[in-house]
């Protein structure tokens, strides 16, 4: 298995291009048939912050909006709550991108 390690930085994106032939080529993994090749793709990435509920790449006063409107778990601690609320509005006020 070969493991596809950051630093990942937020708000860029980033481009995956497999190898796509001999033993180190892309294949799924947790599947039925875990040695099914995946070569037909590149694959982007978008790294964001958590609390950016918008995906813009800017933590914004929307962010706090959007997550009122469809409350996410941005403390990863398994619960939506008035903490990633808090989450959400912290890391807008301390972003300076407002």
């Amino acid at each position: 298995m070969i493991q596809i390690d950051g630093p990942f930085e937020p708000a860029y994106d980033y481009l995956i291009e497999p190898v796509r032939s001999g033993s180190d080529r892309l294949r799924c993994d947790d599947t039925i048939a875990s040695d099914v090749p995946v070569y037909e793709w590149d694959y982007r990435l978008r790294v964001v912050e958590l609390q950016d509920i918008t995906l813009n790449g800017l933590l914004q006063p929307d962010d706090i909006s959007a997550w009122v409107a469809a409350p996410e778990d941005t403390t990863l601690d398994g619960v939506t709550d008035t903490a990633d609320l808090v989450d959400v509005t912290g890391a807008v006020a301390e972003s300076g991108d407002w």
